[in-house]
């Protein structure tokens, strides 16, 4: 709810700043807006360790949710990641 609520507050400010700078990624915006390497390389690694925290809860999830009706925890990953790969393929 947290989240929801800080989006719709801080998100059009902060794609109106986007598109008024003409950038389209969270690291573009921050370099051009205050012409720092080290917050963009920060950023970019903030954001790889976060996000690759975020897939892995987002396999994880559904697996241990189909391994409570008996199907092994490794097999469920592997079912999780195989519907996402269909679906982003398809």
């Amino acid at each position: 709810m947290g989240t929801a609520a800080i989006l719709s507050i801080l998100g059009p400010r902060i794609y109106e700043r986007a598109k008024k700078l003409g950038v389209s990624t969270p690291t573009q915006l921050i370099y051009t807006g205050n012409g720092s390497r080290i917050a963009r390389y920060l950023a970019s690694v903030s954001y790889l360790i976060f996000m690759i925290t975020y897939m892995s809860v987002q396999v994880i999830g559904p697996a241990v949710i189909l391994s409570r009706f008996g199907i092994p925890k490794d097999v469920a990953i592997v079912l999780t990641l195989a519907t996402v790969f269909l679906y982003i393929l398809r």
